[in-house]
């Protein structure tokens, strides 16, 4: 995104697009003309349209180069095209020129907003790892019960499977001095 003034841009993200809510993410816009590339975080969910405000300056020139979504990695998502970019308020001028969008903002506007069709719903899913809640109640449901198990019929197996137990640890530890590479191999 390219622009001679500097501003406030933001994504709204969920609807309504009312300007204030927390559902939304900004960025400080750098002037002097320059091609930056600002990242908007959008949280997990389904998104149809988006409300972009390009900046909240009156009167000023915007192009929006190479809209894109990507995901934490870099991995390209979805490319927007320009023709994706609607009037939503305050805009005095549209257009599409190639890849990019110009668009110039009202000479009083205070919220100047694009819509942003994004056509197909976008879903967007974290596919991280699972949560420390989720790992503790999986490992509960797994150890619970074979706690259970263990206390109630210890009492009945303990004597029957104690000598073959110490005889397969006897064996393994005779091996295990027989071959120490192997075990620190193994280990």
């Amino acid at each position: 995104m390219r622009t001679v003034t500097s501003g406030i841009s933001r994504l709204y993200y969920s609807v309504p697009f009312e300007s204030g809510t927390t559902e939304s993410a900004s960025q400080p816009i750098k002037g002097g003309n320059l091609d930056v590339d600002y990242k908007f975080a959008l949280p997990e969910g389904r998104f149809l349209n988006v409300r972009f405000d390009p900046i909240n300056r009156a009167g000023s020139l915007v192009t929006i180069s190479h809209a894109r979504v990507i995901d934490r990695s870099g991995n390209l998502i979805r490319s927007i095209m320009p023709e994706r970019f609607k009037r939503l308020q305050q805009i005095e001028r549209l257009e599409v020129n190639g890849p990019d969008t110009i668009v110039l903002t009202g000479p009083t506007a205070d919220h100047p907003a694009l819509l942003l069709d994004l056509g197909s719903p976008l879903i967007l899913k974290n596919y991280a790892g699972p949560s420390h809640r989720t790992l503790l109640r999986r490992f509960a449901i797994a150890f619970g019960p074979s706690l259970v198990f263990l206390l109630l019929f210890l009492p009945i197996l303990g004597p029957k499977i104690k000598a073959p137990v110490f005889r397969l640890s006897r064996r393994a530890l005779s091996w295990a001095r027989v071959s120490p590479a192997r075990v620190i191999f193994l280990t």
